[in-house]
């Protein structure tokens, strides 16, 4: 916790965007980057945004932009970040059922996909963390999309 609370006081606030520094991108943890959600370089992986909506730093990050209040983004991103939100989450739900069928199968040992389900637990998590950040009035500025 006092990990994710330093790197999120570290963050620079730019042209009403939170950018974290370089090493908490290593981290492979979702982050908001011009008011989309952002877990991996490529949408179409599965199995980075899996990884990176599992990673409790991911949760952290937007359950401490939660408490703090500093995301002021316009309205009009507002509906870009709930649209990355779904997109990552069946990304997500996609890999999961991967591994599901591979368990089914015989490819994957019972242990591996225990392993897969308290990943998926923890990235429900963070969805939930993050869809309620959406939720909040603090995205509101008072600043017209104009400006």
């Amino acid at each position: 916790m006092i990990k994710s609370v330093s790197l999120l006081l570290s963050a620079v606030c730019v042209s009403g965007m939170l950018v974290m520094p370089a090493a908490s991108q290593e981290a492979r943890a979702c982050a908001l980057e011009d008011g989309k959600m952002v877990c991996a370089k490529d949408t179409k992986d599965t199995q980075a945004i899996f990884a990176a909506m599992a990673n409790p730093a991911s949760l952290a990050y937007f359950e401490d932009l939660r408490r703090a209040q500093l995301v002021t983004i316009r309205r009009d991103k507002r509906e870009a970040f709930r649209r990355s939100l779904e997109r990552n989450h069946r990304a997500m739900r996609t890999h999961a059922r991967r591994q599901e069928r591979k368990y089914r199968r015989g490819k994957l040992s019972a242990e591996e996909y225990q392993a897969v389900r308290n990943s998926y637990n923890q990235g429900i998590m963070t969805y939930r963390s993050a869809f309620n950040l959406y939720r909040e009035t603090i995205w509101f500025d008072t600043r017209s999309p104009t400006q």
